[in-house]
């Protein structure tokens, strides 16, 4: 009698990867204080500069990596890749930088790991954040001399411009509300910090090249978005 051989295949079901889901964000960015150096003849100068707060745009997309699954709450892990846009100029007027301006515009591109609490909260979602992340900042800037103060509006004198890039570091927090499972809107904060210097190279009024270095300004958002999707 011949032997039956069964040969049973088995099938494993491959849960299909996470969408990916983009999202919009704008809102305030505040540009922390930072310092200029001045290096003169007759030595280093160091100068605290005060700046302020301008506008932000950004956007990019988040895509789950990891589901931990409780009874009442969904913890996750997310990439997010995001990135933005502001741009400031400042006048001082009076104090230890008084007759300068800068100009400048941060653009930055960031890769954070966040962790996400998803909350059932009757038919919604309610989300709260953290992350932390890096990338890097491109900084075109400028420095000029303020119309009536000397050398002013002399091609040549007290002026320079600069691209810096440079590193920088991420710490996003926030929340998150499901409106439905295609909309969500979210709050976001925390820092997006370019790490370095700048050095600008420029005439005096007499003709004598002088250098001054100044920190690449850091930023904090208070933002606002949507998400097309959870």
């Amino acid at each position: 009698m011949k032997k039956l051989t069964v040969v049973a295949v088995l099938t494993i079901p491959v849960a299909p990867a996470a969408a990916i889901t983009p999202f919009v964000n704008g809102g305030l960015d505040d540009i922390a204080p930072g310092a200029w150096t001045f290096f003169e003849q007759k030595g280093e100068k160091l100068v605290p500069a005060y700046y302020g707060s301008t506008f932000y745009l950004g956007g990019g997309f988040s895509h789950d990596i990891a589901k931990f699954r409780q009874k009442r709450i969904i913890p996750t892990l997310s990439l997010d890749t995001y990135g933005g846009f502001t741009r400031f100029r400042s006048e001082w007027r009076t104090g230890d930088l008084e007759g300068w301006e800068q100009t400048f515009y941060q653009l930055t591109a960031v890769e954070a790991l966040v962790l996400r609490i998803r909350i059932p909260a009757g038919s919604r979602l309610i989300t709260p954040f953290v992350g932390i992340g890096g990338g890097f900042a491109v900084v075109p800037t400028s420095i000029d001399k303020l119309e009536g103060f000397p050398g002013a509006g002399e091609e040549g004198f007290y002026e320079d411009s600069q691209t810096a890039f440079n590193l920088a570091y991420a710490v996003p927090f926030g929340l998150e509300l499901t409106l439905s499972p295609s909309r969500t809107i979210f709050w976001l904060f925390g820092p997006v910090a370019p790490v370095g210097r700048v050095t600008y190279e420029y005439k005096n009024i007499r003709g004598n090249t002088e250098k001054v270095e100044a920190e690449v300004p850091n930023s904090f958002l208070v933002t606002f978005g949507y998400k097309w999707g959870l």
